[in-house]
């Protein structure tokens, strides 16, 4: 097969609403099957749940709660965006990127609803305060450079099966925008080690 260069800004295979649709469906999906298999728990599995829940809450009350440091949540909020990014250099990132985002909302389901199933009421409260905030940056905009990586994958399988080849995988628009993105990550996670505690505090006086 005889390569011929295309342009990148050329044949876009995947609009951006579509892309974040294409990822939104397995999103949801993985969290519905996360709080599922979370609420179809045994009953001695959610008490155990509840007293391992109820021990950290304590612990935090009483300030004796290890944190993690600001590495641990740098790497905490970077390794599915990063994961997102990598996935978007090659055609195989069609069948990644929806795994991936099934697997980071099956989690998520399953954390809120663990807090929810064995706290109650207040769970919801406490998922908000430890698991919400500090997604409030990450989420999105884990779906803003997964919806890039999409329609990147998707013109790279467009090329391919056209005997074409783009002059780059990312256009100097993205290039920005992922720079944009990881410096906002890497501000958001100083942001989250620094108030993590304050949030750690206030759900551990609430559970008290």
């Amino acid at each position: 097969m005889r390569w011929r260069e295309l342009p990148i800004d050329q044949n876009r295979a995947m609009s951006d609403w579509r892309a974040v649709l294409f990822l939104s469906v397995p999103f949801l999906a993985g969290g519905a099957a996360g709080a599922v298999l979370c609420a179809a728990s045994a009953p001695a599995e959610a008490q155990a749940m509840a007293e391992y829940l109820g021990g950290l809450l304590s612990a935090a009350s009483d300030g004796a709660l290890a944190l993690p440091s600001f590495w641990a949540v740098l790497w905490e909020i970077l390794r599915y965006p990063l994961l997102a990014l990598l996935l978007g250099v090659a055609a195989a990132g069609l069948v990644g990127l929806p795994a991936l985002f099934g697997v980071r909302g099956f989690f998520l389901g399953y954390a809120i609803t663990t807090f929810a199933s064995c706290l109650g009421a207040d769970g919801l409260l406490f998922a908000f305060l430890l698991i919400g905030v500090p997604e409030l940056v990450s989420l999105p905009v884990l779906f803003v450079l997964g919806a890039q990586s999409a329609a990147s994958a998707l013109r790279l399988l467009s090329c391919f099966l056209q005997g074409k080849r783009p002059a780059r995988v990312l256009d100097r628009k993205e290039l920005i925008r992922t720079g944009c993105c990881i410096v906002a990550l890497i501000v958001w996670a100083a942001a989250v080690s620094s108030f993590l505690p304050s949030l750690v505090s206030v759900a551990g006086r609430l559970y008290g």
